[in-house]
């Protein structure tokens, strides 16, 4: 059950951990935010992840995207709920995106042993483009005359 008496979608009573004792006992939960299954439910970010797309994953969930869209307007649902493991949907959403990546990555690389000329192409453009900084910052710290003094102070001990 998503849905009270009068048509409202129960974004939290939904999930294990948001509801109370008594409240499972009226209106049982259906999902826990966990990412692996847990009192007997299936987990939330399991079936985000196991979707083609975040679309398919709030049908899956939700039923109908107005029941998604009301879910996101929910601070608790879109940023976390560290309580209780749940990282939100901001970062499910990363999580996805770094699934896609990687699933496309290996089909160029597939492609790309069996001598695809074009995908051999598109992993070569894959490696970042911008320096690390960090170690521009780095490098920019340790000056030659710097270098020449430690080793200066090595030859004296």
């Amino acid at each position: 059950m998503l849905y009270d008496d009068n048509g409202r979608f129960l974004s939290r009573a939904i999930f294990w951990e948001l509801s109370t004792p008594e409240r499972r006992e009226a209106i049982p939960p259906v999902y826990t935010l966990k990412v692996e299954p847990s009192h007997g439910l299936p987990s939330a970010y399991q079936m985000y992840m196991d979707s083609v797309d975040e679309y398919e994953a709030a049908l899956k969930i939700c039923g109908t995207m107005k029941a998604w869209r009301a879910l996101c307007k929910s601070n608790w649902f879109m940023l976390g709920y560290t309580e209780h493991g749940h990282e939100g949907l901001v970062q499910w959403r990363k999580d996805m995106e770094a699934r896609d990546k990687s699933a496309a990555k290996k089909l160029l690389q597939q492609k790309a042993e069996e001598g695809n000329v074009a995908a051999m192409t598109k992993l070569y453009n894959i490696t970042p483009k911008k320096p690390d900084n960090r170690l521009k910052k780095q490098a920019e710290k340790v000056t030659p005359s710097k270098v020449v003094d430690l080793t200066e102070r090595m030859k004296g001990k």
